[in-house]
């Protein structure tokens, strides 16, 4: 009997964050930061890490009080210098010397 109760238990968990996880949806006026890397060399992923963690840092701090995607992508486009240095500093830092764009 403790086997079954247990067993529906599970069970009934499993549904409950199965539909959680179904819910979490990512709206079509998301804004989606890539970072591709040069190649599948386990430097060029190294690097590709280095940049992604940076901007994910940067984009965090520029966006932390925005309200909408519209002012977002705004705050992104007024600081798109700002992210192309931090690119590059990382780049130079870890002497990597392919092009990139941002």
């Amino acid at each position: 009997m403790k086997k079954a109760i247990m067993l529906f238990i599970f069970v009934v968990l499993f549904y409950m964050v199965l539909g959680h996880v179904a819910s979490l949806v990512i709206p079509d006026d998301a804004i989606r930061i890539r970072v591709i890397a040069n190649s599948n060399d386990a430097y060029d992923q190294e690097i590709k890490n280095k940049v992604k963690d940076r901007i994910q840092i940067q984009m965090y701090d520029l966006l932390k009080d925005v309200k909408g995607s519209n002012e977002a992508r705004k705050i992104i486009n007024d600081n798109l210098d700002s992210i192309n240095s931090s690119v590059k500093n990382i780049l130079v830092d870890n002497k990597y010397v392919l092009d990139y764009n941002v």
